[in-house]
């Protein structure tokens, strides 16, 4: 009897957050895994072959559908769960820890590295980003879209006990619970901490996007959810990066820097003249 009130009473309080969720500006409420799907898609819509590596793939590739011809390209899901992958049907398959210091790839090997919400659960991201270096070909694409350690979900996800903050989010959201519940660690997973990781570990920041809106995590009470999002609004009106609930990164890596030299060669040119450079 109890349970089935608080489920009517949480029904009610997501029918009124959808309510309020239809009337928020699209740049605010837009899901990033979208912009992700696109933004990879966009590549792999370009003419060419790529190798593509999808960390954390799992039981599908989200951005497959949206490419014109998927079987150009090679497209490789590795997960830690061959259970996940056992799913997977569109990709080639490989059980591999994406924690682990050196992915089972040959140096520049791949032309792309993608993730959606892995990078949070990986204790060394500095580790994980080298690794993805080693086995990019120089100009080869990283792109990853993560949750930001000091949105209030994920500071609470932190201080909570693993399996605590399991069933709680299992309890109120119960949709997400083939997506969420994972452990986290967070690490470096915020826009000023990331930006200077990634040009540390030898990548160009091509795009980036932020999201704010993590006011959904408390739809199952109105009074929550308008209180969280009084926040979001505010820290996306401000520009607080470092507040966002959400990141998109598109970067690429750095190309093989070759020094060029002046020819030393005898020449009957005046030194005024130009100057030859060797090939």
């Amino acid at each position: 009897m109890v349970q089935n009130l608080l489920r009517r009473f949480f029904a009610k309080n997501r029918a009124i957050c959808d309510l309020i969720h239809d009337r928020l500006p699209e740049a605010f409420s837009r899901h990033l895994h979208t912009s992700y799907k696109y933004r990879v898609s966009a590549i792999l819509n370009e003419p060419g072959h790529l190798t593509v590596l999808d960390i954390g793939g799992g039981k599908e590739c989200p951005y497959l559908p949206f490419v014109a011809a998927p079987k150009n390209h090679t497209v490789i899901a590795a997960d830690i769960s061959a259970e996940e992958l056992r799913h997977n049907d569109q990709c080639l398959l490989l059980v591999a820890d994406a924690a682990a210091k050196d992915l089972p790839f040959a140096p520049a090997s791949v032309d792309m590295v993608t993730s959606r919400s892995v990078i949070e659960h990986l204790y060394d991201n500095a580790a994980f980003f080298r690794s993805c270096h080693r086995v990019l070909r120089p100009g080869g694409y990283f792109i990853h879209t993560f949750p930001c350690r000091f949105a209030p979900f994920a500071i609470i996800n932190k201080l909570l006990p693993d399996k605590l903050a399991r069933r709680l989010l299992y309890y109120f959201q119960p949709q997400w619970q083939d997506e969420c519940g994972f452990k986290v660690y967070y690490d470096h997973c915020t826009y000023g901490e990331m930006s200077k990781l990634l040009d540390s570990a030898g990548y160009d920041l091509l795009h980036y996007e932020l999201r704010y809106y993590q006011a959904i995590y408390y739809t199952f009470f109105v009074p929550f959810f308008l209180v969280m999002l009084a926040y979001d609004l505010l820290a996306w009106k401000m520009g607080l990066r470092n507040l966002c609930c959400q990141m998109l990164f598109v970067a690429r890596k750095r190309p093989a820097v070759q020094a060029v030299l002046p020819d030393t060669r005898k020449t009957s040119e005046p030194l005024s003249g130009p100057i030859r450079q060797s090939a």
